[in-house]
C-alpha cells in the first residue's frame, strides 16, 4: 500500500518454477493513506488517521448511501451520453480524490475521478485490493494498470460498470465477473466510503 512516506506497489505474479514475470508490479504514487477511526452519520463528521504517520484529519461531509451515489453517477449520463467521444485527449484534475494530492487524469480515469468527485464531494478515497469488497460508486483500475471504472452495480458476482475510452467513447453498464477482471489483470480499488 502507498503511504506518505513512500510510494506502493500493486500486486503482481510470478511463475514458481522459473520466477517469469507474469504480470509486473506498477508502482503506486505516494499519498497519506487515511483510515476512517470515527464515523458520525448522524452530524456528517468522520475523522481519519493516516496508517503512515498517524497524521489526522477531520472532515464534515455527508456521506452517501449507495443507491444516492448511484443516483448522482445516472445523473451525469445526460452529460455523457452513451458514445460521446472521450479519450486521452480529455482530462480531469481533482483536489478531492486524495487529501492534499493533486491528481490529473485523462480519458477513463478522468471521467472515473469526474463521477466520484461528483457523487461524494469532499469525502477522500483510500486504496484497497478486495475486489469481492465493491460498491456501487467505488473506482476500478484493472487490464494491467491501464484502465479506470465506476462500479454503476454489483449483483454477487458481477459488476455493472460505467467507463470512457472504451473505444473513445463513454460507455454505460457494461456487465464483468468478477473472474474477468481477476483474468484481466485487476490492480486496485478506490472507495471513498468511510466505512
Amino acid at each position: 500500500m502507498p503511504t506518505c512516506k513512500s510510494a506502493g506497489l500493486s500486486e503482481g505474479s510470478h511463475c514458481s518454477v522459473c520466477s517469469h514475470v507474469i504480470q509486473e508490479q506498477i508502482k503506486i504514487t505516494a499519498l497519506h493513506d487515511f483510515r476512517p477511526t470515527d464515523v458520525d452519520l448522524q452530524s456528517g463528521t468522520i475523522s481519519y488517521i493516516c496508517s503512515g504517520c498517524n497524521k489526522p484529519l477531520k472532515i464534515t461531509a455527508k456521506v452517501p448511501t449507495e443507491k444516492e451515489v448511484y443516483n448522482t453517477i445516472i445523473s451525469m449520463k445526460s452529460k455523457y451520453p452513451e458514445g460521446t467521444p472521450f479519450d486521452n485527449s480529455n482530462t480531469y484534475t481533482t483536489e478531492k480524490l486524495f487529501y492534499n494530492v493533486i491528481y490529473k487524469g485523462m480519458g477513463c480515469a478522468a471521467f472515473s475521478f469526474e463521477l466520484s468527485d461528483a457523487a461524494f464531494g469532499d469525502l477522500p478515497g483510500r486504496i484497497h485490493y478486495d475486489f469481492s469488497n465493491l460498491k456501487v460508486g467505488d473506482i476500478i483500475r484493472f487490464l494491467d494498470n491501464t484502465h479506470s471504472a465506476v462500479v454503476f452495480a454489483v449483483n454477487g458476482d458481477v459488476i455493472t460498470i460505467t467507463e470512457a475510452n472504451y473505444n473513445s467513447t463513454v460507455h454505460w453498464e457494461r456487465k464483468l465477473n468478477l473472474s474477468e477482471i481477476e483474468d484481466n489483470g485487476w490492480t486496485y480499488v478506490i472507495t471513498r466510503y468511510p466505512e
